[in-house]
């Protein structure tokens, strides 16, 4: 069974990711709304998250939803069960490229990794020192997504058609101490309802080898 719910006011619905209440988190690619959905009560939440940004990946630690802004050159943190908002100003590179964090992950020390495709390397914050790390890649690197395991950061580059593996006990980064500043946010909340419900139809077969 399948159940549809409109977003009133969404145009680009993106990033989805569930905290662990089960509480649904919504962000858009290119508007500054993140959505708060607790589907038992029909409750949405909305959260304007800067003037200009959008936050196409999201990814949830405990209660805190962490924002790639790649409009607005940022990492974001929102506190669920406060609202605060963090947020991270990413430098901008010397031939004037901009910062672009793409396929956020947590891991370790709740520290917070992800891709740079414009910028070609992986960075990793640490939000209670506001030190941000970028691992460079070989020039031409497209990485597009991450994923941590244990001393080992996995990343996919679409445009090669592959995947990395970065040994971070050996790799060696360049740190500095970036700015943040914290904010409280107070959201707009409404009730919403079902528009659509339904039964997917599948189909089994023997296959063919």
């Amino acid at each position: 069974e399948f159940t549809t719910w409109s977003i009133p006011g969404a145009a680009s619905l993106f990033g989805t990711t569930i905290d662990q209440a089960g509480t649904v988190w919504l962000s858009q690619f290119s508007d500054p709304e993140v959505y708060r959905f607790t589907v038992a009560s029909g409750e949405l939440c909305t959260y304007t998250v800067g003037t200009s940004g959008g936050s196409d990946y999201i990814v949830v630690d405990s209660s805190d939803v962490w924002l790639g802004d790649w409009i607005g050159n940022s990492v974001r943190r929102l506190e669920g069960d406060s609202g605060v908002l963090t947020s991270w100003a990413l430098p901008t590179s010397p031939g004037g490229y901009s910062p672009r964090p793409e396929g956020l992950a947590v891991a370790g020390e709740r520290h917070v990794w992800w891709a740079d495709s414009d910028r070609h390397h992986l960075a990793r914050l640490e939000p209670d020192e506001s030190r941000l790390t970028a691992y460079r890649l070989p020039w031409g690197s497209q990485p597009r997504m991450v994923t941590v395991s244990g001393e080992r950061l996995w990343y996919t580059e679409d445009a090669r058609g592959s995947v990395g593996r970065l040994d971070l006990a050996q790799a060696s980064g360049s740190s500095q101490t970036i700015v943040s500043e914290t904010t409280t946010l107070t959201p707009t909340c409404a009730q919403i309802s079902p528009d659509a419900t339904g039964m997917l139809t599948t189909t089994t077969g023997t296959a063919q080898w």
